[in-house]
């Protein structure tokens, strides 16, 4: 039993999501990236993450005929850092980001130092 999950991850240099089942976005997946990890993923996986987690996704396809080429290609990345930083904020960009798309960005311009504005530039 892993009793600090955020820990565990930090001390790893992957994860691997090699199943293409379920929907949406997998939770561990942005954990991983959280904590610096790489993510071995389906392709189908990797497809539903949001864009800016694409270079830290590594899309291995386990039943592709080049599987064994895709993962000594993701062996070769783990040693370099993922060049991702604070995710969260990332993530609430993508959240504002659309939300300002859906609704418009006159929602946030009475909220000139909100999160949301901020991060929309407004």
């Amino acid at each position: 039993m892993i009793d600090d999950l955020s820990e565990f991850l930090g001390t790893i240099r992957a994860v691997a999501m090699l199943s293409p089942l379920g929907y949406g976005f997998k939770t561990t997946i942005g954990d991983a990236i959280a904590a610096g990890a790489y993510v071995l993923a389906h392709p189908t996986m990797a497809q539903r993450c949001p864009q800016i987690f694409a270079p830290a996704l590594i899309s291995v396809d386990t039943k592709a005929a080049s599987r064994r080429t895709q993962i000594q290609q993701a062996i070769s990345h783990l040693d370099q850092p993922i060049p991702i930083k604070d995710v969260n904020s990332c993530l609430k960009a993508v959240n504002y980001n659309m939300l300002a798309s859906e609704f418009g960005k006159k929602c946030y311009e009475n909220r000139e130092n909100s999160p949301g504005s901020r991060l929309l530039n407004l």
